[in-house]
């Protein structure tokens, strides 16, 4: 004899099943995107993180003192620098303790009431992304900086730029050795001020838009599941089939007529 499951593999689900597979979970369905999307609309509205953020611009002209080289050789090697610079901000964690110890002594500077926290190193490096044209066609590379602490925002853009002009420098310093940065020098459009700050967080429209997927997800694995369990029979044409018999009538429900309120 061939189980429930069994029949169903073997006729396959149809869109009249599907129907009326969803009909009957029809309220759950509906119950788990409204709370998930109840509870997406309130992160998005009540719990949704402020970050604040700065950018800065900055261009990386080639200073080689090679006489040989003609101006179209040292553009095109001048590219290479917004590349060099970009990559170092977001994966050298010597150029991170860098702007660490600068951030620091500038902090020092400053009025002890207006001194802040300066962060780990590590901690900056996460804030900290740059980029730049990937096909080298530009001179010029940009950098942010992101942190929940807007009173950060400045000291960090501010002492990498310190830190990016100081290793641009080292060659100015007798019997200190050239390195990749020592052939570029930089054009700083500016320090960063509170003005250059801006909010940024997640879109609440994207929030609410992955909460109500996530609802319709769990509502269709909620029925999935659901009737995978069910071991129940409720169709007529799978009695006939698992028994290998022919119904040939059905008794339906009828009210009791001695009953006042009609009950079957």
């Amino acid at each position: 004899e061939m189980t429930m499951e069994e029949i169903k593999e073997e006729k396959g689900l149809s869109l009249s099943d599907l129907f009326h597979i969803i009909r009957k979970h029809l309220f759950a369905i509906i119950v788990s995107i409204v709370v998930c999307t109840g509870l997406g609309l309130g992160y998005s509205m009540f719990l949704n993180p402020v970050s604040y953020q700065a950018s800065s611009n900055v261009y990386v002209l080639y200073s080689g003192n090679n006489s040989n080289s003609s101006s179209s050789e040292a553009i095109n090697y001048g590219r290479l620098g917004p590349k060099t610079f970009a990559d170092a901000l977001n994966s050298d964690s010597k150029i991170w303790s860098k702007i660490e110890k600068k951030a620091l002594a500038n902090n020092e500077l400053l009025p002890e009431n207006e001194r802040v926290d300066i962060p780990s190193y590590h901690v900056i490096g996460k804030g900290l992304k740059a980029k730049y044209d990937s096909d080298l066609t530009s001179l010029l590379f940009s950098f942010s900086y992101t942190s929940s602490n807007k009173d950060l925002v400045a000291p960090i853009m501010n002492a990498t730029l310190d830190v990016l002009q100081d290793i641009t420098n080292k060659s100015s310093i007798a019997g200190v050795e050239k390195d990749a940065f020592n052939y570029f020098t930089l054009s700083i459009l500016g320090d960063i001020v509170e003005d250059d700050i801006s909010e940024t967080s997640t879109s609440k429209k994207k929030i609410v838009i992955l909460a109500l997927a996530v609802g319709v997800v769990i509502g269709a694995a909620y029925t999935l599941i659901y009737e995978l369990l069910d071991q129940r029979i409720t169709s007529r044409n799978t009695i006939e089939e698992i028994c290998d018999l022919k119904i040939i009538g059905l008794i339906p429900e009828l009210a009791d007529p001695r009953s006042k309120g009609g009950k079957k």
